[in-house]
């Protein structure tokens, strides 16, 4: 690290912790955390294009309100560490703050790892096949910001576009995100080869099944399914 960091960031953090009764995660932490990471991911001059950085649950409901504020700063470290160690970066930079009941409170784990984030493979699609389309009762998608929309059939869109079932404007949502079904076990949400994936437990993941309450996230939005178990 080359010196403090943006001071509002650590008055977000102590006010979160303060407000959570005394739990303390200092920010610079995290930013060390990552810059190592990412140091330690290089490889012939060529550094690491994801990283994720992975929050106790607590923690996370804790200091997500700083999190945007966050990914600025980790963004100017690493612009900064690139510049500094003559590093290259193969592909836009994915960053992923989520939670894993594998980190402890008051620590962060981080991952830097090379990925393909300019050119996501499509999943593999039938042929022109019209899909049944199943009806669903008392089932809705929840988003962090309190939107509830009922969740009254599947397959169920979900992305930047105008043709999805449900659009989100979000500039970190592709236009053909995710989409949701439903199979013999529950419902299931697909990654539809957008560019920040469908997140959960901090991994993206091709298909993650939607049991009731598991949060997961399409770039930077957090959702889960309520009913339907």
């Amino acid at each position: 690290m080359t010196g403090p960091r943006e001071p509002l960031l650590e008055r977000i953090f102590e006010r979160a912790a303060r407000a959570a009764g005394g739990r303390k995660l200092h920010p610079l932490e995290i930013l060390s955390s990552v810059e190592r990471a990412c140091v330690a991911s290089a490889r012939d001059g060529v550094v690491a294009n994801r990283v994720v950085v992975s929050f106790s649950p607590m923690d996370f409901s804790v200091y997500e309100p700083a999190f945007p504020q966050l990914r600025r700063e980790i963004g100017s470290l690493l612009d900064g560490l690139e510049r500094r160690m003559a590093y290259r970066r193969i592909g836009k930079r994915l960053l992923i703050l989520g939670k894993s009941s594998d980190t402890p409170e008051g620590q962060v784990s981080v991952v830097a790892e090379f990925a393909d984030t300019d050119r996501r493979p499509q999943p593999a699609r039938r042929p022109a096949v019209t899909e049944r389309i199943q009806l669903h009762r008392g089932v809705a998608i929840v988003f962090r910001d309190g939107t509830r929309i009922p969740l009254d059939h599947t397959p169920f869109t979900v992305g930047r576009s105008s043709g999805n079932d449900f659009v989100l404007l979000n500039p970190t949502v592709s236009g053909e995100h995710a989409r949701i079904i439903h199979s013999a076990n529950g419902f299931v949400i697909e990654d539809q080869g957008s560019r920040n994936g469908v997140v959960a437990g901090g991994t993206s993941q091709e298909r993650v099944w939607l049991a009731p309450g598991r949060h997961v996230w399409l770039g930077d939005v957090e959702l889960w399914l309520e009913g339907g178990g």
